[in-house]
């Protein structure tokens, strides 16, 4: 858990050290990647690899990061080795997922053609499940807004240290 915040810092610092100054965004922005970020993870529960594998930048940089129940964490770097593992997924459970989900509370900062937001995803009754806090940098490629980086971490409002 320790090492997922770790990375999760990481990133942002990357994000706000690293990447460009802040330029102004045309007004459909946030809503154009707020649906890029919905449609992820409406098409891998659907089950739909080839449409979830277009919200993504298919590089060598990608990265998917969560923290799992034992502990420990998942992380996954670059396009080739996060597509494989989700194709092997879907192949493994191709029923679709149907669970009621709610996704609120985005927050955006943009950074020229990237931007890193933050929200949190109900998956389940929203009134008994934790949220999951999920984590995106996103970069434009062309006209279209695509995800590079992928963070979930789930059970963020319990003690770190416990």
């Amino acid at each position: 858990m320790k090492r997922l915040l770790v990375l999760a810092m990481l990133i942002g610092v990357h994000a706000g050290v690293v990447a460009p100054l802040a330029l102004a965004q045309s007004p459909g922005d946030e809503e154009a990647i707020r649906r890029v970020l919905l449609a992820e993870t409406d098409r891998f529960f659907a089950r739909d690899f080839e449409g979830w594998a277009s919200t993504f930048v298919q590089v060598p940089a990608a990265v998917q990061a969560w923290n799992n129940a034992d502990g420990t964490y998942t992380h996954r770097l670059g396009w080739d080795t996060i597509s494989a593992r989700i194709r092997e997924f879907i192949k493994n459970n191709p029923a679709p997922d149907t669970r009621p989900m709610v996704r609120e509370n985005f927050v955006f900062r943009h950074y020229g053609n990237a931007a890193f937001v933050t929200f949190d995803k109900y998956i389940g009754d929203r009134k008994t499940v934790k949220p999951i806090r999920e984590i995106r940098v996103v970069e434009r490629v062309g006209a279209e807004w695509k995800i590079v980086c992928l963070v979930a971490l789930m059970d963020h409002l319990k003690p770190a240290l416990d």
